[in-house]
């Protein structure tokens, strides 16, 4: 009861938007008590009836408040009500809607990254999440979220072998990082592994001798002597390897 009047007396305070998607996930992790609160309902029964509602709750408040900003808000926690029951075409939905829906909303950029992190790690869509990534660095490109997911769009494309649109994204990131930025040495050993794997072999080990030049301290620096060492081996040059 006490969480209904929160719900219904103060329904866009942090509390009464929190408390749907609270009661929709509280009765799923807590069955037992699910069972004691409505004898006459079973406890899917009774998850299935809060989810409903928490839907409903959101549905309603964003017919009522229109294109706002705030409710932005709302639609977050909708998407994070549908993800809650393991809908994540249906969440990523919401969430990518946010930026056109809500244009000023300062939730868009965020939404876009979690939308593109769930198209790949949940859906396992890596074409969704390029298309996302892409979106944002589009609509974006100077949000300090920005850098994030060039790297992100970068590693989604060497992970699906396309090495060239991984080097050009890589290399973009590079122009846009300050030349004593640490990452930049990471960066660069993951355009000579898209060298690499291109068979490229002159140009990577030029990316490589670069990082051990200019970042000869660094972790990424390390790893050079392996991954070169790697290359032999899997070329067939045991002696170079060695």
């Amino acid at each position: 009861a006490a969480y209904q009047e929160v719900v219904h007396y103060t329904p866009l305070s942090v509390r009464g938007l929190f408390t749907p998607y609270f009661l929709a996930n509280h009765f799923r992790e807590n069955k037992s008590e699910a069972s004691s609160q409505e004898g006459s309902l079973s406890p899917e029964q009774m998850m299935t009836q809060y989810y409903n509602e928490a839907l409903d709750q959101y549905e309603k408040l964003l017919n009522k408040l229109g294109p706002i900003s705030q409710a932005a808000t709302v639609q977050n926690y909708k998407a994070l009500t549908v993800a809650s029951r393991g809908d994540w075409q249906g969440a990523v939905d919401l969430w990518t809607a946010i930026p056109h829906l809500f244009p000023k909303s300062p939730l868009g950029p965020i939404s876009l990254l979690t939308a593109g992190e769930m198209s790949l790690h949940k859906l396992k869509d890596p074409d969704g999440a390029e298309k996302i990534f892409q979106a944002f660095i589009e609509r974006y490109p100077e949000h300090y979220l920005t850098n994030n997911v060039y790297f992100r769009l970068g590693m989604v494309y060497f992970l699906e072998g396309k090495y060239p649109k991984a080097r050009e994204t890589f290399t973009t990131l590079l122009e846009r990082l300050p030349e004593d930025v640490r990452d930049v040495a990471s960066i660069r050993i993951l355009i000579g592994r898209c060298y690499d794997q291109e068979k490229k072999w002159k140009l990577a080990q030029q990316e490589y001798e670069a990082v051990k030049r200019d970042f000869p301290e660094t972790e990424a620096s390390l790893k050079i002597p392996i991954m070169i060492g790697q290359h032999y081996l899997e070329t067939g040059e045991l002696a170079a390897a060695e």
